[in-house]
């Protein structure tokens, strides 16, 4: 990691769920050691959120060697603010122009944006990026006691209902999708889903005998911590969009299925490190 000769700051705002949060934290993380900045981490966005979030990275940040400073109050210029204004304008913008918000001023480098586009990372310092993923990987080992017995495939299908699902239809589809998709594999499947029981109640109405494939598992005891090491022992995920099941698959140096273009190009950019 350079040293911060220029008094160099990057001020980061937190996003979503633990999956966006480690996804922003690894780039973070990567463009403070590439530049040698000091992070600032800012968790004020995550009480904002209609359904609010925990801050899930304490544990991670308090583990690292590197200086890091967590605030929970606004400190972003005008732009950034009125970017920020609403939460999802960030997700709109991005969507719009395929760039993730990244904005530099004199000493410092404001990122305000789930930085998951793949333009983001097409031109990494290996090296560097390999650092950053495997001190993740060694928390989450370090963290996790999960007993395993409930694993029985190397195949992993993560069903994300919740808010990617609006209506029956929709949770109708990504049922159907996700069980046509796994029928494609030569294994067996695990299931799970943030929607245990539901998937329960209706995935068998897709196909009576492709059930006898799939083995569902409860997850709700587990922490969100826990569930990431879960998947992540998977060599290969199908999931509808879920940004945990990114997360995972770029752990694990897996394969992923996924019907988010952008999480495709994304995990085939850093699976390998």
């Amino acid at each position: 990691m350079k040293k911060n000769k220029n008094n160099m700051r990057l001020r980061v705002r937190l996003l979503g769920g633990l999956g966006n949060q480690l996804l922003i934290m690894l780039y973070s993380l990567y463009r403070s050691k590439k530049e040698g900045a000091d992070l600032v981490l800012n968790i004020y966005s995550l009480d904002q959120y209609p359904t609010k979030y925990s801050y899930y990275l304490k544990g991670l940040v308090d583990s690292l060697t590197c200086r890091i400073v967590v605030i929970r109050r606004e400190t972003s210029p005008l732009l950034v603010r009125l970017v920020g204004k609403d939460l999802r304008i960030a997700h709109l913008l991005t969507r719009a122009f395929s760039r993730d918000i990244v904005i530099r001023t004199r000493n410092i480098l404001y990122i305000d944006s789930y930085m998951q586009e793949p333009r983001s990372y097409a031109a990494l310092d290996i090296r560097i990026m390999q650092e950053c993923i495997n001190q993740i990987r060694r928390y989450i080992d370090n963290l996790s006691s999960l007993n395993e017995s409930n694993k029985r495939s190397s195949v992993l299908l993560h069903l994300r209902l919740g808010d990617f699902a609006t209506s029956e239809n929709v949770k109708r589809d990504i049922i159907e999708w996700g069980v046509c998709t796994a029928m494609n594999q030569m294994y067996d499947i695990d299931v799970i889903s943030n929607d245990f029981d539901y998937i329960t109640k209706n995935i068998a109405g897709i196909g009576p005998e492709s059930v006898k494939r799939l083995n569902i598992i409860e997850t709700a005891a587990m922490s969100n911590w826990d569930l990431l090491h879960f998947m992540s022992q998977y060599d290969t995920i199908i999931s509808n969009g879920s940004s945990l099941a990114l997360m995972a698959s770029i752990l694990s140096s897996g394969h992923l299925i996924t019907q988010n273009s952008k999480h495709q190009k994304l995990h085939r950019y850093l699976k390998d490190y």
